[in-house]
């Protein structure tokens, strides 16, 4: 939907509603989804490997 896009495609509350949740609850799994994103990218320098998996 282009969320991530510059300028922005949609806001949180297009999404929200794309996805059948509430605004807030967009902006949390955002959230956590760039945390865990930055966690396996740091994780990923520090034990060298070379791609990441997705379980």
């Amino acid at each position: 939907m282009g969320y991530y896009d510059i300028p922005r495609g949609c806001t949180t509350a297009e999404l929200a509603d794309e996805l059948g949740i509430s605004d807030q609850a967009v902006t949390e799994r955002l959230r956590r989804a760039i945390v865990v994103r930055e966690v396996r990218i740091s994780h990923s320098r520090v034990s060298g490997a070379s791609g990441l998996t997705v379980s």
